[in-house]
């Protein structure tokens, strides 16, 4: 996949999206690890039915081998599977889910998930918040989308590195904008502690009108973890195309920083834990 471009095709993605039942949409569990099992799509079609509902702070996480065995090991890291939405973003999971027995529809490609995620925004008038990466990054990113898409609504940008004052500052924004959708890249594990610890700023008071009255509601945030993908859509990182177009963008990480042996062990016990539990079920069934 070449690098991300700001161009879209004419398509209803909201009669689309809204024509997707997502009622049965199904969660596997992969070695007691929950992942959600749609296409990108219905990912999308289940964004957008939280976004219509805003009945509650929706959590979206994407994952990989190397989340998964930090998620399923670290009992501290345990409460991050409790997101409403978890996306397989490596064709590893799918391979993994494969090999046990079990089926991943769909890789989802979180570049292109954030494509139309900005789509949807602009479609379906919701507002963005912007935090992670570097400020010139975010800033880029705020550049290219408000050219490209007219109208959309990015009612904050902030970089993901800031002290205990310039945090309070952010709270202060977040509770004073109220977005619908905040999209937080500070890499793993810091942006699923950092969204859990501040929960309370993801819900606000709206004023709604019910034909001749008008009472206040609760109105709730989608926060989705995007991780890198400022640094990405930005044009600062850049991944060769084999390791976007395949889901290894984590491998691509491994190669870049040999150094971080966690990593390394990570995607190591991944594999080793796939072939031991598939070696496991194919001599349970030739009993």
């Amino acid at each position: 996949m070449k690098n991300p471009t700001f161009l879209w095709e004419d398509r209803d993605i909201l009669l689309e999206y809204k024509s997707i039942d997502v009622s049965k949409a199904q969660r596997i569990s992969l070695l007691n690890v929950p992942i959600d099992n749609v296409s990108h799509d219905e990912a999308m079609a289940k964004l957008f039915s939280f976004l219509e509902k805003k009945d509650k702070v929706r959590l979206v996480m994407f994952i990989d081998p190397i989340k998964f065995i930090k998620i399923r090991n670290k009992k501290k890291y345990q409460p991050f599977m409790e997101s409403d939405l978890i996306l397989a973003e490596s064709e590893n999971l799918q391979w993994g889910a494969k090999k046990l027995g079990k089926e991943l529809k769909q890789r989802i490609h979180k570049i292109s998930f954030l494509m139309d995620v900005f789509r949807l925004a602009q479609k379906a008038d919701f507002t963005i918040y912007l935090l992670g990466s570097k400020i010139e990054n975010v800033e880029k990113i705020y550049t290219n989308l408000t050219r490209n898409l007219p109208g959309i609504r990015i009612v904050g940008k902030q970089s993901g590195n800031f002290d205990k004052e310039w945090e309070t500052k952010i709270k202060e924004s977040i509770k004073k904008t109220s977005p619908d959708i905040i999209l937080i890249g500070m890499n793993f594990p810091k942006q699923e502690i950092w969204i859990r610890q501040n929960l309370q700023i993801f819900t606000y008071k709206d004023k709604v009108k019910i034909g001749n009255k008008t009472i206040e509601k609760l109105k709730h945030s989608v926060v989705i973890g995007v991780d890198e993908a400022f640094d990405i859509l930005s044009g600062k990182k850049r991944i060769p195309e084999f390791f976007q177009k395949h889901g290894k963008e984590w491998i691509w990480r491994i190669i870049k920083h040999p150094y971080r042996l966690d990593w390394i062990f990570c995607a190591i016990q991944y594999y080793f834990l796939i072939w031991w539990n598939s070696f496991l079920i194919h001599r349970k069934n030739r009993k």
